[in-house]
């Protein structure tokens, strides 16, 4: 006992777990080994402590497991808690009364009755989540089953607070089974604008549905979440893996959520990567509908969604994942106009060289047969993909290989003028003017390499990690080094230079005001009617 008493003495919102690990446990295990009002003058700081630790599943498992050893003093403390003024308390007292309940049905559902019905706000809200708690299957419950679904449905008609109607639906969500109407009463609820509303229906969908048991009803609710606030960044991190899941086997309903979610907000557009493991799986097990998907949305009037696949193809240049195309099948049924459009915005919002370069070639593939689309995807691919990129030459030569013989000529042709615009360039005066001399380049390595070496030792000398205390030996002999280890000589090892190049936009360079208006152009390009 004195071990639990101890532990809720020193108890502070800011005292670190492994401080009060053992206590914290011990009291969980016998509650009711604590004084009854030393609890109560801890329980906002239990509370809180738990919950920022991470612990409060303790806790509640703790009360549930009083109330069935001493269901006095569960009562003893549950009515201490209602005695006080004040909301910081109330905290324990649905899962405190959810488990009286279990022992005390007639004392435990008059209470919970006579807090729904509190002038108080937090003693009804309380009663309301008590509700959520309860094991409603027995017979036993049948009549107050039918009084909590007339207080809860008044409730709902009476369009109280957004919070109240939140733990409704709390109520609702988790004893579906049992209280009547509970999925129409549900989607009554859905329709209310709140963040405390549309974390309940998270919680129905990650942990109370399934989509091949509940179709309509899954796709009810997960539509409502596509104005989730995109500052809860865990609950969509568990959001994208539950969709992600679901890409290969109803991979229609995943994509209806994404184009909803994009088209609702320029916010969420530009959030996209919230759904990351989303993208990363419909990209590696559903190649052809991520190509199709892309498509659509750079070809869609809604800004927001070429903003969606800026980000989208940003994160998976990350993963080296270059080489994006078009749809073949859709590029086939769009018009000029369309084609258009799509190269205007793959211009305004696509920066990387690769997957710039395979979206518009992608198009040139497709509709080489069509005199506008060449001359149009043509002058693109020298004007701003070649003139930017020398290295989109060597891609359009590959590419030639396989390419039937209309499309090999079309080739030639880009890559001759392609050449001709780049060199045109390369043998102006005013560039070679600011390429720096020779003399000056060694000047400015030996200044960068004796800055990284002061820094080396500077880190050197103040490294505190844990390899900081082996002791490495190393020993040079000609052009190979080798160390000695625990008496053993290691064998003779040779450096090698270890080098990384990357080819960078020499419009930026050339003219980066000029970069930027073609890019802006990109992006304001309306479709013409």
């Amino acid at each position: 006992m004195s071990k639990i008493i101890d532990f809720l003495k020193i108890l502070k919102p800011d005292t670190k777990f492994h401080e009060v690990r053992d206590g914290y446990h011990s009291f969980c295990k016998k509650i009711e080994d604590t004084p009854v009002d030393l609890l109560v003058s801890k329980t906002e700081t239990l509370h809180t402590w738990a919950n920022k630790q991470g612990a409060i599943y303790h806790f509640n498992q703790g009360l549930d497991s009083l109330c069935e050893r001493n269901i006095v003093y569960a009562k003893s403390y549950f009515n201490e808690l209602l005695s006080l003024k004040g909301t910081s308390h109330l905290e324990p007292l649905d899962r405190l009364l959810s488990g009286i309940f279990k022992k005390d049905y007639k004392r435990a559902s008059s209470e919970i009755l006579r807090l729904i019905n509190s002038d108080n706000e937090d003693h009804k809200s309380k009663g309301i989540t008590t509700v959520g708690f309860l094991d409603l299957s027995s017979k036993e419950c049948d009549d107050f089953k039918a009084t909590i679904e007339t207080e809860l449905s008044n409730l709902i008609e009476d369009s109280t607070t957004n919070k109240i109607l939140a733990n409704v639906l709390f109520a609702y969500r988790n004893n579906r089974k049992e209280l009547p109407n509970a999925d129409k009463h549900i989607e009554t609820l859905m329709q209310i604008d709140s963040d405390d509303v549309r974390y309940q229906l998270y919680q129905l969908l990650l942990y109370e549905l399934k989509i091949e048991e509940e179709s309509d009803f899954f796709k009810n609710v997960l539509f409502k979440l596509t104005n989730l606030n995109t500052e809860y960044v865990g609950l969509y991190n568990s959001l994208s893996y539950q969709l992600s899941r679901l890409t290969t086997s109803h991979y229609d309903t995943v994509k209806q959520f994404l184009n909803i979610w994009v088209e609702t907000s320029p916010e969420n557009a530009s959030k996209i990567k919230l759904f990351n493991s989303v993208f990363n799986e419909i990209y590696d097990a559903k190649k052809q509908q991520f190509d199709e998907l892309i498509t659509e949305w750079l070809n869609n009037n809604n800004i927001n969604f070429q903003v969606a696949v800026f980000n989208v193809l940003r994160e998976l240049s990350y993963r080296n994942a270059h080489h994006i195309q078009l749809s073949s099948r859709l590029l086939k049924t769009y018009s000029y106009i369309d084609i258009e459009f799509i190269v205007h915005k793959i211009i305004g919002f696509i920066y990387e060289k690769d997957m710039l370069t395979t979206l518009l070639y992608s198009i040139l593939e497709t509709k080489y047969t069509e005199k506008e689309v060449v001359q149009l995807v043509g002058s693109r691919l020298v004007n701003d993909v070649i003139f930017n990129y020398y290295s989109a030459i060597e891609f359009l030569k590959e590419k030639k290989k396989d390419a039937v013989k209309p499309l090999k000529k079309i080739i030639d042709e880009i890559v001759f003028h392609g050449e001709k615009f780049y060199e045109a360039y390369s043998d102006l005066d005013i560039l070679k003017e600011f390429q720096p001399s020779e003399m000056r380049l060694n000047h400015m390595n030996k200044i960068q390499s004796k800055k990284f070496r002061k820094d080396y030792e500077e880190n050197e000398a103040n490294d505190t990690g844990f390899l900081s205390m082996l002791t490495t030996l190393h020993f040079r002999s000609g052009k190979t080094s080798f160390g000695k280890f625990e008496g053993e000589y290691s064998g003779h090892m040779e450096p090698k230079l270890i080098s990384h190049s990357a080819e960078m936009p020499r419009g930026e360079f050339i003219d980066p005001l000029g970069q930027k208006l073609i890019r802006l152009e990109g992006r304001a390009f309306v479709r013409r009617k």
